[in-house]
């Protein structure tokens, strides 16, 4: 299929697997690295987002509290919450 579509495709995946220089029991070695590879990164993945979540949480307890601190009212127009509050009131727009 692959074949069909792009002239040369053969040509450029043997090109880039080496496949006429690299035998097949080196092939499947570096499958099962990079698979392994994989699942290590999948593992860290979630890590990552509740690491980004607390960090979030954090700076929107912090911008809350500054912003009520100044005593403004800009948060109770609709749409309006700590972030862009912050940014309006340090002039940061």
């Amino acid at each position: 299929m692959r074949q069909a579509l792009c002239p040369g495709a053969l040509r450029l995946s043997r090109l880039l697997t080496h496949s006429h220089l690299v035998s097949h029991q080196d092939k499947s070695q570096a499958t099962r690295r990079r698979r392994g590879a994989r699942w290590i990164l999948a593992g860290q993945f979630p890590a990552g987002l509740r690491r980004t979540g607390i960090q979030r949480r954090d700076v929107k307890k912090k911008l809350t509290a500054a912003v009520q601190a100044s005593g403004t009212t800009v948060t109770e127009i609709f749409g309006v919450g700590p972030a862009v509050a912050a940014a309006v009131l340090g002039g940061h727009w």
